[in-house]
């Protein structure tokens, strides 16, 4: 399958789902942003690619003109809201669309009405739309729902993510609390500034695959506190202050807790993994160590879902309505 595709967003994450796409022998064709520092520049030039494309960052992807792109790689903002008006504008110009958006992996219990209009909307216009990445996407909602294959029955699923955040990109640090006192963290995650996005939608996609009606949904997050001075490319972090998160997602069924998802994310965490509970008969646990790297599996959780995006049935799609997903390479 040879695939062609415009990427909208050059953000960090962006830049490495268009390279990673042309690793696997994707051939790119337009590109937009409206950072005014690139729009205008060869796409080489902001990729780091060795040869001019000749294609020019644009501003708006009805810039770009007409193209035989089949797929658009989406990687701008994390809210749906803020997503949705460009997805519709992507699929109005008839192109399939998988985005990183956090909350667009799994909408429709926290805005069913707009999951609708876009479902609506991309069948109108015979396109499929995907939310996805890696958490949420995949690690704590995907992985797991696919250990539940093997048990003859399950009566409750956690999942554990930590992550060493000195090695992660600058957004990323931040969006943790990085730095910050204590109380300006709590203040912050109220006004819903910081945090891990996406868990309430991980939780409503497993109970959605395992036909479980949850009673409620609840999520908590603690500032992990530094013990020493921590330093990293983007941080200096005194003892006392905050070097992270520690977020937790509950989902109860009938009063009883059936899903708790977790990450703690902090600068210099030790011995950062992904683990996977899976309770019933028989019980099921996966280890993973050292953990997914949160930025590679990420990109190529998008790149890798691009051609099964392109075959799908139009509307709009989650994890879940999908194929087993799979590694792809051209040839």
């Amino acid at each position: 399958m040879s695939i062609k595709f415009i990427q909208f967003g050059l953000g960090p994450i962006g830049i490495e789902v268009a390279k990673t796409a042309i690793s696997k022998g994707f051939e790119i064709v337009g590109a937009v942003d409206i950072r005014e520092d690139i729009v205008g520049k060869d796409v080489a030039d902001v990729l780091g690619l060795p040869e001019k494309t000749g294609i020019e960052v644009r501003s708006s992807i009805k810039e770009i003109g007409e193209t035989d792109a089949s797929v658009v790689f989406h990687n701008t903002v994390s809210k749906f809201l803020d997503a949705l008006p460009q997805v519709l504008e992507i699929i109005e110009l008839g192109y399939n669309v998988v985005s990183t958006t956090e909350e667009m992996s799994f909408p429709l219990a926290r805005y069913p009405e707009e999951t609708q209009e876009l479902d609506k909307k991309a069948k109108s216009f015979g396109v499929t739309v995907l939310g996805t990445g890696v958490n949420p996407g995949f690690v704590l909602d995907t992985l797991p729902i696919v250990m539940t294959t093997p048990a003859k029955r399950v009566e409750r699923i956690v999942g554990l993510r930590i992550q060493n955040a000195s090695v992660r990109r600058y957004p990323f640090q931040k969006k943790i609390g990085s730095g910050m006192t204590p109380e300006d963290f709590l203040k912050a995650w109220n006004e819903g500034k910081l945090g891990h996005m996406g868990f309430k939608e991980s939780t409503s996609m497993i109970a959605k695959a395992l036909g479980w009606k949850l009673d409620k949904i609840e999520e908590v997050c603690e500032p992990v506190i530094a013990d020493d001075y921590v330093e990293t490319q983007y941080f200096k972090v005194d003892k006392g202050f905050v070097r992270g998160l520690n977020q937790t997602v509950r989902g109860f069924r009938e009063g009883k807790e059936v899903i708790k998802l977790q990450i703690i994310a902090a600068l210099e965490e030790k011995d950062p993994r992904d683990e996977i509970f899976v309770y019933g008969e028989p019980n099921i646990h996966l280890y993973i160590e050292g953990g997914l790297h949160g930025d590679i599996a990420t990109v190529s959780v998008s790149a890798n879902m691009a051609p099964i995006v392109i075959s799908a049935d139009p509307g709009f799609k989650t994890m879940i309505d999908l194929p087993v997903p799979r590694n792809y390479q051209v040839g």
